[in-house]
């Protein structure tokens, strides 16, 4: 999963939000330095990845990216997944995701003391350049392709890829709609008093959204 299902997946507790972006900054298993649900965010985004690659849905997926690519699939069903997300947010929070993303954005400049100090251009970026809404558009997905090929010596195996998965989106879609449910699922079994975790602007625990997404 990428930053907007991970924010996600860190329900209405700004610091599990918190700590579930961090796990992209995050590296070694010493977690001392991070304190309560901000080192539980952490966590959870770890086993959240690890349980994510053997998930069927996950690895159908993976399975629709071209060969030539198929080293970088998991990366790019990622950003995908994302994609999905953003586009059928209505069926995950009765809030616009421009909402959220701001709720995201706070979340994080609120607890940056305690984050990472790499983080702190990504926090300052992030609100500015809309990036969790941003994956909505195709414009926002390519954006994170490109941002991601830069990070490899040879980004050459990125080139075309924006094309190459915008042509199948709709079974990405299909996939995706199968996985998240039960990726919500084992958040709630990962995460710390799961009995009083709400969906953004919901007001009590295990409310009407996080309900239907995973009936």
């Amino acid at each position: 999963m990428n930053l907007l299902a991970h924010a996600y997946l860190g329900f209405d507790d700004p610091e599990l939000i918190a700590g579930q972006i961090a796990g992209d900054f995050v590296k070694g298993r010493d977690l001392s330095a991070y304190p309560g649900a901000i080192g539980h965010g952490i966590r959870m985004h770890r086993q959240l990845d690890a349980w994510t690659d053997r998930q069927p849905a996950f690895r159908r997926s993976c399975g629709r990216i071209s060969v030539r690519r198929r080293r970088v699939a998991g990366i790019l069903v990622d950003l995908l997944y994302d994609h999905s997300l953003a586009r059928s947010w209505s069926d995950y929070s009765r809030h616009e995701l421009d909402h959220y993303a701001g709720h995201v954005y706070r979340s994080l400049a609120q607890h940056g003391v305690s984050l990472p100090d790499e983080m702190a251009a990504f926090i300052r970026r992030s609100p500015r350049i809309g990036l969790l809404e941003g994956y909505r558009e195709q414009a926002g997905l390519e954006r994170a392709i490109l941002h991601i090929a830069g990070r490899f010596s040879k980004p050459d195996i990125f080139d075309g890829a924006i094309e190459e998965v915008m042509r199948i989106v709709p079974q990405i879609d299909e996939d995706f709609a199968e996985f998240f449910p039960t990726a919500i699922k084992q958040a709630l079994k990962l995460a710390p008093n799961s009995h009083k975790l709400t969906v953004f602007g919901e007001s009590s625990g295990k409310p009407q959204q996080i309900k239907r997404a995973i009936r």
